[in-house]
């Protein structure tokens, strides 16, 4: 059941998840922004999605910045779905030096999906041009 609730989580959030996951002392807004290659705007819309869900919980830090921190709870849950490690990391602008590709993200879940249709369903893509 948590499988088919998170497989309904817009990649988008999963991103976020991701890092959450990575880093259980918390993601800076604009370092998550930086390193997924994505406008602070935009991934700060996530975070407070997710915060509005109550997955995550958002502390203003020393600097003023938002420090946006996963739930106790949903660490472990989040291990196993995202098959990530947490560690007690935090993602600030000091650590971030390249970015990462979204599209990282996005080949996933295309992977996954092609995963599930079966032989005769992938034939039938091919055969009509459908790009994945």
């Amino acid at each position: 059941m948590y499988k088919i609730a998170f497989d309904s989580i817009p990649v988008t959030r999963r991103i976020a998840l991701n890092y959450l996951v990575k880093f259980t002392s918390g993601v800076e807004t604009s370092a998550l922004a930086t390193k997924i290659n994505y406008p602070s705007l935009v991934v700060q819309k996530w975070l407070e999605q997710l915060n509005a869900l109550g997955v995550v919980r958002r502390v203003k830090n020393s600097r003023g910045t938002n420090l946006w921190i996963l739930k106790d709870e949903y660490i472990s849950l989040m291990e196993k779905l995202q098959g990530v490690k947490a560690t007690a990391g935090t993602l600030r602008d000091s650590d971030v030096d390249e970015y990462e590709s979204p599209e990282r993200h996005w080949e996933k879940d295309v992977k996954e999906e092609v995963k599930l249709l079966n032989n005769d369903e992938w034939r039938e893509l091919e055969e009509n041009g459908e790009d994945w």
